[in-house]
């Protein structure tokens, strides 16, 4: 078994965790403000398209609650949910966008609760529109910090195994960064 010898890449202000973190945080507050909006949203108005949202914003909920969980994983499938999350908000973002665009001119009679729907359909939009480019974000840092360091550093066979099989840590909490060890060995 050979041993590669190399001193970690760091990835400077772009793995500091006063951004990641309060950047995952960030991320989380608006998948639960979006999530709530939706599910009011489904409560009084049933659409297919309005479920995708309520669905697609738990799944991120979902996904940014359960991050410690993936330093058990690989770089390369992390980097895949990140990108993926960032294509389903693009495309609710685009949906939504054309769906409540001109919400105020369904209909003729304006009552209290329409305005408040088109308010929260608004709403969606712009939650949609910040997921978005959140995910845009973290996607982004996650091929900075994490694909790009591993790649240089031992490899691309090292992106689709787990990250304590070659003596890398991946951030707790955030999984925006990656440290590693000194030594590693190489896959034989």
């Amino acid at each position: 078994m050979s041993e590669t010898k190399y001193s970690p890449m760091r990835a400077g202000w772009t793995s500091s965790r006063f951004l990641t973190f309060p950047l995952r945080i960030l991320q989380l507050l608006v998948s639960a403000a979006s999530l709530g909006l939706f599910a009011w949203l489904t409560y009084h108005w049933e659409n297919t398209q309005v479920h995708f949202g309520l669905a697609l914003s738990a799944l991120s909920v979902l996904y940014l609650l359960t991050l410690p969980l993936y330093s058990f994983s690989s770089a390369g499938s992390l980097f895949i949910c990140e990108f993926v999350f960032f294509l389903l908000w693009l495309a609710a973002f685009i949906l939504f966008t054309y769906l409540f665009h001109d919400c105020y001119s369904w209909g003729t009679r304006r009552t209290e609760f329409h305005n408040t729907r088109c308010k929260v359909c608004f709403a969606t939009i712009g939650t949609s529109g910040a997921l978005m480019l959140l995910f845009d974000f973290t996607y982004a840092l996650c091929l900075h910090n994490i694909l790009l360091p591993i790649t240089y550093s031992v490899g691309r066979n090292y992106l689709w195994v787990p990250f304590s099989s070659f003596g890398a840590r991946l951030s707790r909490g955030n999984a925006l960064s990656v440290s590693h060890a000194r030594t590693l060995h190489s896959p034989v």
